[in-house]
């Protein structure tokens, strides 16, 4: 096969992704919008699985088979993999909300000034309670911002990098209450790892900037 017709057989797989990739957040969401909350809390995971319509759970398989196409094309796209990743990490941490389970509370070590500047931020818009609920998952986030610019600073492949954030996605998920009881010292590790790893990255062209000015 040519290298014209590669790329142009690629690009068609692309497009299926994108598509397939708003077909799988449409069957997800659509749903849920008309569910009615259970209001029990906290829910185990069988339950939660129990409770999801039959249309969003088939959303959730789809976002796992688009997400595991994305990363086999021979040039991995970062930003059909970003995104991917994105809506499955809104995915999972929303449905249990829309069923009625709220996210664990923040709590452990360090926490309590952050949430208290959320608040006064917040303009009394936000209670306590509601940044303490946010929180976690808001850090989660954050953190998975935190290992790509790490795997990036490391130069690792984009294939490893979807692949090591995919995980973090479902194991971050899977573990929101030993996370929720550290989430600010967890945050500020990974800051650290991030900077680290940074500095490593960016310190031949520091070096070579200071040496053409000199």
């Amino acid at each position: 096969m040519s290298p014209s017709r590669a790329r142009e057989r690629e690009e068609r797989w692309i497009t299926l992704l994108w598509l397939l990739l708003g077909l799988a957040a449409g069957l997800f969401w659509s749903p849920l919008a008309r569910v009615v909350p259970l209001g029990q809390d906290p829910l185990t995971g069988r339950e939660l699985f129990d409770a999801l319509p039959p249309l969003t759970l088939a959303g959730g398989v789809l976002l796992i088979v688009v997400q595991c196409a994305a990363a086999s094309l021979v040039r991995p796209r970062p930003v059909l993999l970003g995104t991917g990743l994105l809506i499955s990490f809104a995915s999972l941490h929303a449905a249990p909300p829309l069923l009625g389970v709220r996210p664990e509370r923040a709590s452990g070590p360090w926490h309590g000034p952050v949430v208290e500047v959320l608040v006064k931020v917040g303009g009394g818009r936000f209670g306590r309670d509601d940044v303490l609920r946010a929180l976690p998952v808001a850090l989660q986030l954050l953190c998975l911002g935190l290992a790509a610019v790490a795997l990036w600073a490391v130069r690792a492949d984009g294939r490893v990098t979807a692949g090591v954030l995919w995980v973090l996605v479902i194991t971050g998920w899977a573990a929101q209450r030993p996370f929720a009881a550290a989430p600010v010292p967890v945050f500020v590790g990974l800051v650290g790892v991030a900077g680290a790893a940074l500095a490593v990255r960016l310190a031949p062209l520091v070096r070579r900037y200071r040496g053409g000015s000199g």
